[in-house]
């Protein structure tokens, strides 16, 4: 078996998130066993291999994927309304068949919130491990002929 994007995950563009990883598993179910992402193994007669394609990197940010796109994957089955809520911010209602729009728009604020505080967190300790590596001097060097004098 030959398969990619497992530790490197299919990446997203303009925004996008990640897409999944790849899997091998040999006989599904309660003894099942993850292969790594390439192997050489023997089969026994019976052995079962489920391979799962690694998905696509997203395009756009999700956040601002239109709430009737997302609501037209989850009632073709393309997607979870718990994966809508959590990957989207779109709050579906499968019974109903529709979008619950207030509910859409604080759950997006929320997730952006979220999404801003932590990439303030991330630039922030990556300028103070900037400039504290800016703050030092550098140790002076001494050319070749300066030394014999």
């Amino acid at each position: 078996i030959r398969s990619d994007r497992r530790r490197f995950l299919p990446y997203g563009l303009a925004g996008g998130s990640s897409g999944t990883p790849s899997t091998n598993i040999l006989n599904p179910g309660p003894r099942q066993k993850t292969l790594p992402s390439k192997v050489t193994a023997r089969m026994k007669r019976g052995d079962v291999i489920r391979h799962v394609t690694a998905g696509a990197g997203g395009w756009g940010d999700p956040l601002e994927r239109d709430p009737t796109a997302v609501l037209r994957d989850v009632m073709d089955e393309k997607i979870t309304s718990s994966y809508a809520r959590r990957e989207y911010g779109v709050v579906v209602d499968r019974r109903q068949a529709a979008v619950d729009p207030a509910a859409t728009r604080r759950l997006r604020k929320e997730l952006f919130a979220a999404r801003s505080s932590a990439a303030r967190r991330s630039n922030s300790r990556s300028w103070r491990s900037i400039s504290t590596r800016s703050r030092r001097r550098p140790r002076p060097t001494v050319a070749t002929s300066a030394r014999r004098r």
